[in-house]
């Protein structure tokens, strides 16, 4: 019976230890999240986002899944250029992407029908909709 106790005990020990760790987030770098729709507003899945930055010349991609949104985490601060692509669909450039420590940007965008030849080029800042910003107090 003792042996049950501390089996519990040592259960209750990690599990109280592993949720601070799943709830950190990784303030030294951002996240570019957001939808990717077209013109009537309906979801476009299996859209590529890919951002590259601009210093630092690195690329990450992803898809968007059914519900049309996508999610690179783990971004190293700084400029990006982000590209997003469908079949049947223009491309869209935006190579004005700013992102800071911690910060979580929403960058949601609206696709237009046309050739796959087509491409859209944003070169005046946008409006972006931050949801999540973290902060560190250097204090202490």
């Amino acid at each position: 019976m003792h042996t049950k106790g501390l089996a519990f005990l040592v259960l209750v020990v990690v599990s109280l230890w592993a949720v601070p760790a799943s709830a950190q987030v990784d303030v030294a770098s951002a996240t570019l999240k957001g939808a990717i729709t077209d013109q009537h507003d309906a979801v476009v899945a299996g859209a590529t986002v890919t951002a590259t930055s601009i210093d630092k010349g690195i690329s990450r991609t992803a898809k968007t899944g059914t519900e049309g949104t996508y999610q690179i985490p783990a971004l190293p601060p700084g400029a990006y250029k982000v590209e997003i692509e469908a079949q049947g669909f223009n491309k869209v450039v935006n190579e004005k992407v700013l992102l800071t420590v911690g910060q979580s940007l929403v960058y949601d965008v609206q696709l237009r029908t046309g050739s796959v030849t087509a491409q859209v080029s944003i070169t005046a800042d946008t409006a972006l909709i931050e949801v999540e910003q973290y902060d560190l107090d250097a204090t202490g």
